[in-house]
């Protein structure tokens, strides 16, 4: 905060005229010290002085200055008769709170010059109205202000109060400072209300921003005091800018936001505090300091002194700068330039704490003078004394002016309307007998005021709540015909506050409606129009006074649209041009009709004449013609266009062998739209096609029983559309083995395959087969590998779920040698022995169907089987060795033959031998039958074999 100490600006005084100075400063001081001193009430940081006008005795709520005038005025107080010079008053019912005038009284002497001046003339006499208690200390020089309303008021308990300016009725308090200081008179602008406060005992001075409807704080600045000078005793509001001041101090604070925009110290203390005025802030103080400030920097403009003690504010008028001071002396400055006017005064007098007011060429002042108060008028141009009354008390307020009109408060507890022109009193009102320092404030018709017993009275001008207009509300009102309207009737008084409590008469112009008030409140009356159009005037009075409203019966309101044409088919792409309608209840034409039209979506676009361009997509819905709240429709569908494609779903098939699918089909016109009325039908290149609806949009298609490509075909008229089809094997229905009987020779190989296929024979690809074999091996490729030993082996393949069985036959191998028993031959002259010779594989398995040829170089050989594997042979009667030659199948086996003498007599040895040889000749015969037999049935299978085998060639 920016703090500017005067330097060199004020003009250097004698020693002499500094105790002079002083002792008129203590004499004014003492004198405005005294009315709050001796109720309890301290004016900050000034004491009582030597010198002051005797006090009497002091009592808790009066207090009484001696004046040579005193027993001239009779005391009035709250229980005294009112009084009015030279007429009678009656008080008035407290009017109700709305219909306030825009004339508000919204801080200290109604605005920051200080003009003091209420710019809406009202009547007198005044009379009393309500009166509000404040907290019952003294409220000094704490004004009530008025706004919206509303009477603002500041309590030295600490406390700020909003109550209502009709009724008195409280509509919120807040206490914000600490109780026995002096509290500043508030200030109102928007919709907030300041206030200054002492708000703790150290002290703290603090400036509160509060909501004007509720008193909540919105904001607050504090200011350090060390309680030994004084606060300000008054705020200024000017362009968003709380001027106030503390102890010497003068500070701007933001009324927004309670931001610090600058400070400045005067000098001295400040009592009243400062008067904005042409972009300066004016303010003095109790050395006689007086100053003009920049209301935007807080800088100096000029600055001067008065000779004597500045308690009271200054006040502004048509460029001239007014200003009283304890001696008595009233100054007139150039406001702009600080160049003195004029300067006058009474001596004896002391101008405490009141604001000069200049209006009517004059200019008004209170002053404290010997024995009691002075009402001093001056020659605004001269400072010539015009005319002086007096107050039996001492006056320390400012007067307040109205209409000619001059209204002031004394120390005797009088309030006294003084004739402007002349000062002859005009009214007198009682108010405490502890008197009144307060200032007055003037809005709507009443004035209010404060006094030293804590209480705030409203007093209400001449004609104030009495009945001087009726309103009929509303003044003037279009309704249709057989339509109903409710109108009030509002009483005011002369300055526009509503009056409640009167009865009303209702009456109206014949012909065209009835006028029904409402039986509870006849404020209110119910006006039912006919079915005639015309001018009616509605009448309503009270008490001598009569308000009118008029009433113009236009056409019913608008009942229905009618939209041509109301059903409509529109081609997809096209237009169509609707019109509209309009009309009331009774089927009346509505003239001068505006109407929106709009269209579904899916219609299309519709202009503002109401021409539909259609959409591209079939659809239906509404078209409207739209004249709020009412709406008209017709009903419009968008069909589609000729014939342009014909879609097909599924638009390619994949699909097996022999199965059937269904199809469906589409026509459509050229922006994609389905046609509903098209015939189709349907080919097919290969499989059958069946339509399943009359009109052919669904179709069943059967697949060939053969796999391959083919296409479907649909057609109406010029356009067709195909459909590829791809026909794929079925699901596996059969396996078969390939070779399904192979014959293997044993340890061979042999490789298989499965060959699968649909129900209708169409190999069925890729299958995974899973190989297995009873003998032998086989791998996952189905290579098989034969088991060594001859015989049969079941070989199965497994694949989707299904198997197939395939027989290998294993046989021998090729010959590897022949066997012959026995190997070899040790035998006498004249023996013979069988023999047997068996061909092999490398395995040693039999090899079947050979024929056997034998050769030998000793004895013969005889044989003893048709393919040769049996043999005798006989010895013969020479001796010797030799060798006996099998070959069979490309292979020859060799026996060796030892053939001796017996030694023995032949005949011995035949007859030894006989017996042996006829065994053996058995034994021989029964092998070969049982060889015999054995190779028939061999034989026998084979034949069988080769019965069921196709294109065999015979039994080998």
């Amino acid at each position: 905060m920016e703090r500017r100490q005067v330097s060199g600006l004020w003009a250097r005084r004698s020693e002499e005229s500094e105790r002079s100075l002083r002792r008129i400063v203590a004499i004014g001081v003492a004198l405005a010290s005294a009315l709050l001193a001796a109720n309890g009430l301290a004016l900050p940081g000034v004491a009582a002085a030597s010198g002051s006008p005797s006090a009497g005795p002091v009592g808790a709520s009066s207090v009484e200055i001696t004046h040579p005038s005193w027993d001239a005025v009779a005391s009035l107080s709250p229980s005294t008769s009112w009084s009015v010079l030279g007429g009678a008053w009656a008080p008035l019912s407290p009017p109700r709170e709305d219909a306030l005038a825009d004339t508000d009284w919204p801080q200290f002497q109604h605005d920051p010059l200080r003009t003091g001046t209420a710019p809406a003339p009202f009547d007198m006499p005044l009379g009393p109205v309500w009166e509000a208690g404040a907290g019952g200390l003294p409220l000094g020089l704490s004004s009530p202000i008025i706004q919206g309303g509303t009477v603002y008021f500041t309590e030295p308990e600490g406390g700020l109060s909003a109550v209502d300016l009709l009724t008195g009725s409280l509509e919120w308090k807040v206490d914000l400072g600490v109780s026995g200081w002096q509290a500043s008179t508030p200030a109102a602008g928007g919709d907030r209300v300041y206030a200054a406060f002492v708000t703790n005992a150290d002290p703290i001075f603090t400036l509160f921003a509060l909501d004007a409807s509720s008193g909540a704080v919105e904001w607050s600045v504090d200011v350090a005091w060390d309680g030994s000078g004084p606060t300000s005793m008054a705020l200024a509001l000017a362009d968003g800018v709380i001027y106030w001041s503390v102890d010497r101090t003068v500070f701007a604070t933001d009324a927004a936001s309670g931001a610090s925009l600058w400070s400045t110290d005067l000098g001295d203390e400040i009592i009243q505090g400062p008067t904005v005025a042409a972009g300066l802030v004016f303010v003095g103080d109790v050395s006689g300091n007086l100053a003009a400030l920049e209301a935007g920097t807080g800088g100096f403009a000029w600055a001067l002194n008065v000779g004597a003690a500045i308690a009271a504010a200054p006040s502004f008028s048509a460029g001239v700068l007014y200003v009283g001071d304890c001696s008595g002396r009233l100054h007139a400055f150039e406001a702009a330039t600080g160049t003195e006017v004029w300067s006058a005064g009474v001596t004896g007098d002391a101008i405490l704490a009141s604001s000069p007011v200049a209006a009517g060429g004059l200019v008004f002042v209170g002053a404290w003078a010997d024995g009691g108060g002075a009402m001093r008028a001056f020659d605004a141009s001269s400072g010539a004394l015009v005319w002086s009354g007096t107050t039996p008390g001492g006056i320390v307020a400012s007067p307040g002016y109205n209409d000619g009109v001059v209204f002031i408060t004394s120390m005797d507890g009088s309030l006294t309307a003084w004739n402007a022109a002349d000062g002859v009193p005009i009214q007198s009102l009682a108010l405490a007998p502890a008197g009144s320092a307060s200032s007055v404030a003037m809005a709507n018709g009443y004035l209010v005021v404060g006094d030293e017993s804590g209480t705030v009275r409203a007093f209400g001008f001449s004609g104030a709540g009495v009945v001087a207009r009726v309103d009929v509300l509303p003044a003037h009102l279009e309704l249709p015909v057989t339509d109903s309207a409710l109108f009030e009737a509002r009483a005011s008084d002369a300055y526009g506050n509503a009056v409640t409590g009167v009865e009303f008469t209702w009456a109206t112009d014949p012909g065209l409606g009835n006028l029904i008030p409402i039986p509870f409140d006849e404020r209110w009356a119910v006006y039912d129009a006919g079915i005639r159009t015309g001018v009616d005037t509605l009448y309503a009075g009270t008490g001598g006074v009569t308000g009118q409203a008029t009433v113009h019966l236009v056409p019913g309101a608008l009942a229905f649209v009618r939209v041509s044409p109301d059903r409509v088919s529109v081609p997809a792409g096209g237009s169509q041009q609707f019109t509209a309608e309009a009309f009331d209840a009774f089927g009346n034409a509505v003239p001068e009709v505006a109407f929106s039209w709009t269209a579904d979506p899916s219609l299309g676009t519709i202009s503002a004449a109401g021409l539909l361009t259609a959409s591209t997509t079939v659809g239906s819905g509404t078209v409207a013609a739209s004249a709020s709240p009412v709406v008209g429709r017709a009903e419009v569908s968008i069909v589609p266009g000729p014939l342009a494609a014909i879609q097909v779903t599924p638009a390619s098939l994949s699909l097996a062998a022999g199965s059937a699918v269904a199809l469906s089909a589409t026509a459509l016109d050229a922006f994609g739209n389905a046609i509903p009325q098209v015939t189709l039908e349907w080919s097919a290149a290969a499989g059958s096609v069946s339509p399943l609806d009359p009109q052919g949009f669904f179709a069943q298609y059967t697949a060939p029983t053969t796999t391959g490509p083919a296409s479907i075909r649909v057609t109406s008229g010029a356009v067709s559309s195909t459909v590829p089809v791809a026909v794929m094997p079925g699901p596996l229905a059969h396996l078969e083995i390939e070779p399904a009987n192979p014959i293997v020779a044993a340890g061979g190989s042999v490789s298989f395959s499965v060959v699968g296929s649909d129900v209708y024979g169409n190999a069925v690809p890729g299958l995974e087969v899973a190989w297995s074999a009873s003998l032998g091996s086989i791998d996952e490729g189905g290579a098989f590998t034969a088991p060594t030993t001859p015989g049969t082996v079941t070989i199965i393949g497994a694949a989707g779920g299904r198997q197939a069985t395939a027989v290998a036959t294993v046989t021998p191998g090729p010959i590897d040698r022949i066997e012959v028993s026995p190997p070899t031959l040790d035998l006498k002259t004249d023996e013979s022995t069988s023999l047997v010779a068996v061909a092999v594989d490398a395995y040693g398995n039999e090899i079947p169907g050979l024929t056997y040829t034998w050769v030998t170089s000793l004895g013969s050989v005889t044989p003893a089987s048709s393919d040769g594997r049996f043999v005798m042979f006989a010895a013969g009667k020479v001796p010797g060795s030799g060798t006996l030659t099998v070959s069979a199948g490309g292979k020859t086996a060799t026996v060796p033959i030892a053939v001796a003498q017996p030694i023995v007599p032949l005949e011995e040895q035949v007859a030894q031998l006989f017996p042996w040889l006829l065994l053996t000749v058995a034994i021989l015969l029964g092998v070969l039958a049982a060889y015999l037999t054995a190779k028939n049935r061999r034989l026998g299978r084979e034949l069988e074999d080769a019965r069921k085998e196709p294109g065999a060639g015979g039994v080998k």
